[in-house]
């Protein structure tokens, strides 16, 4: 745990229940979105969009959303994030929460790709001169189409020092997202896929913790 970038929720791990529908039900569409992010932008890790339903009528996906109207915040949507194995983003990016805004927090849990993987936070956001704008296209696995997407990742040519703080092999947790971070799975054997949910309206970083500290999770 580290209150500047990542707090832990163990207690949202998938059931063995819950994994025999997220095996049937989810990894198949996350997996074909692999399949088509991949041929077209080569090996890496991206986010797709996927049917609400198939997440919401998911136990996991059900607690996912009671624990965030526990929180007294408001949940948006699922979204998830597919990545090749032994891929790594060689630079930290920021995520984006529609055109020249940072998105605060995610709530996420894995379901493959967690052995060998690492995440990493800087101190620094958007208003690092090293981050950059990006627009982008990314597949919707709802509609079978490309969308324009917007975050923020790192000029190529910028030289990054050391992480502040990094995490080997994370589970079910709240991510800081407004900070610089990146995902490396270069030493991953498996696809990775991160089912992550999305707040309606943000919530600051130390709102959020406090919320937290509140109900005892950190």
């Amino acid at each position: 745990m580290n209150l500047n970038y990542h707090i832990p929720v163990p207690f949202l791990w998938p059931t063995e229940e819950e994994l025999v529908y997220a095996n049937e039900k989810i990894v198949p569409v996350a997996e074909d979105s692999a399949k088509n992010l991949f041929e077209r932008l080569g090996p890496k890790f991206d986010k797709t969009y996927i049917d609400q339903a198939l997440v919401s009528e998911w136990g996991t996906g059900k607690r996912m959303k009671e624990h965030i109207a526990e929180l007294g915040l408001l949940f948006k949507n699922f979204s998830v994030f597919v990545g090749a194995p032994g891929a790594r983003s060689s630079k930290p990016h920021v995520d984006g929460a529609g055109l020249g805004h940072a998105m605060v927090a995610r709530l996420n849990v894995p379901l493959r790709g967690i052995k060998g993987s690492r995440l990493s936070w800087w101190k620094t956001g958007a208003e690092d001169p090293r981050i950059l704008e990006r627009h982008f296209e990314e597949w919707n696995a709802r509609t079978k189409q490309w969308q324009r997407g917007f975050s923020y990742l790192s000029d190529p040519e910028a030289e990054w020092e050391d992480p502040d703080w990094s995490i080997d092999e994370p589970g079910p947790c709240w991510n800081r997202t407004e900070k610089s971070h990146r995902l490396d799975l270069n030493n991953t054997t498996e696809i990775r896929i991160n089912i992550t949910a999305e707040l309606m309206q943000p919530v600051p970083w130390p709102n959020l913790i406090e919320k937290l500290q509140a109900k005892g999770y950190c």
